[in-house]
C-alpha cells in the first residue's frame, strides 16, 4: 500500500494527540520526517526535514475540513478528521509499524524535540532568570512583565509567530518539572500566553 503525504500527516497528527489538542507545525514536521525520512527530507541534504513539504499540504488538508488552525502554526484534527482516522485503521496501523521500526517516541517529540542534554541546559537558564529567583524566594508578586518577557526570551517587538513559538518551547520544558510547571501556570494566569492580550498588557504599561 502506498501512503500519501496526507495519510502520513493526518496519522502522525493523531499520534501526537492532535485529536485532543493543537500540535505545532515544527513538531509535526519533524515527527513526519523521523518516521518517513525519505518522504520528508531535503533533496540535497537528506539529513534535514523539509518544512515546506508539510506546510503546503496543511493548507490542502485544511480546505478538506480535516484539520483546523487553532492559532499560528498549531493544528488540530476536526471531527471530520477524527472520522477519517477511524475510517482508515489500515493506514494508522502502517504508520504505527513504521514508528516502531524507527524506534520513535512521540511523547519525547511533543517536548519540542528537546533531548535530555538540551533540557538540562534550558532548565539552568530558567533557574538563572529573575522570574525563577523571585518565585522561589516567595516574591512572585514582584515578578514584572519585563521579567516575564525575559523568562520567555522575547522583547516588546516580538511578532505573534515568535511569541507563540517561545511559549510552546518554554511550556514544554516547564511541564516536565512540577516546580517549573507551577511557575509557568502562575505566569500564564498573571500575564496570559495569548499574544493579543499580551500586547494589550504591554501597551497598558506604556512600553510601546
Amino acid at each position: 500500500m502506498t501512503l500519501t503525504h496526507r495519510d502520513i500527516i493526518l496519522s502522525i497528527l493523531y499520534y501526537l494527540g492532535g485529536d485532543k489538542r493543537a500540535v505545532d507545525l515544527e513538531t509535526l514536521t519533524v515527527s513526519c520526517f523521523k518516521t518517513f525520512p525519505s518522504k520528508f527530507s531535503m533533496e540535497r541534504f537528506a539529513e534535514y526535514p523539509r518544512f515546506d513539504r508539510v506546510e503546503k499540504r496543511m493548507s490542502d488538508i485544511q480546505k478538506k475540513g480535516l484539520i483546523f488552525k487553532e492559532h499560528a502554526f498549531h493544528y488540530k484534527l476536526t471531527d471530520k478528521g477524527i472520522q477519517w482516522i477511524k475510517a482508515h485503521p489500515n493506514i494508522v496501523e502502517l504508520i504505527d509499524k513504521q514508528k516502531e521500526k524507527e524506534m520513535l517516541n512521540f511523547r519525547e517529540m511533543l517536548n519540542y524535540n528537546i533531548d535530555n542534554n538540551e533540557y538540562v541546559i534550558e532548565v539552568k537558564k530558567i533557574k538563572k532568570s529573575e522570574t525563577y529567583k523571585k518565585y522561589i524566594k516567595g516574591d512572585k508578586d514582584k515578578i514584572s512583565i519585563i521579567d516575564f518577557m525575559a523568562f520567555l526570551r522575547v522583547d516588546i517587538y516580538a511578532k505573534k509567530e515568535l511569541f507563540d513559538r517561545k511559549i510552546t518551547r518554554i511550556k514544554s520544558i516547564c511541564m516536565r518539572d512540577s516546580k517549573l510547571r507551577g511557575i509557568f501556570n502562575y505566569l500564564e494566569n498573571k500575564y496570559t500566553t495569548n499574544y493579543g492580550t499580551f500586547c494589550k498588557e504591554i501597551k497598558k504599561r506604556g512600553k510601546i
